[in-house]
């Protein structure tokens, strides 16, 4: 949604300068103008929307996370699930190899289990 709305947006936005010309003129016609417009508004819309899920969802997941009692298992969920880090990056923040953060992020899934 977001790549769309920089499209948009940049279309918008695009100038053009022609030589010998002092004048700028944007790239596009006043009608598509008025399509794009709604257009980019409807997806502010739909992005706000899927960030305050998303934020809720966070929410929610810390909640679980910070009665976890083991904290190898609370960084692993945090990075993981709240971060959006991937395996790779998980293993570079610990001393634990992407295999053995994954194992720990099985169990760690097991004991936030608990809590739901």
């Amino acid at each position: 949604l977001q790549e769309e709305h920089d499209r948009l947006f940049s279309m918008l936005t695009s100038t053009t300068i022609k030589p010998k010309e002092v004048d700028v003129q944007t790239s596009i016609s006043g009608n598509k103008m008025e399509e794009i417009v709604p257009k980019m508004m409807e997806l502010d819309e739909l992005i706000q929307d899927q960030k305050y899920i998303i934020i809720d969802k966070q929410v929610k997941a810390e909640k679980i996370i910070k009665q976890i009692d083991d904290v190898r298992y609370r960084e692993i969920l945090r990075w993981y699930y709240v971060q959006d880090l991937r395996w790779k990056d998980v293993a570079k923040r610990t001393s634990y190899t992407m295999e053995v953060c994954q194992r720990l992020g099985a169990r760690a899934l097991e004991e936030a289990g608990k809590y739901l």
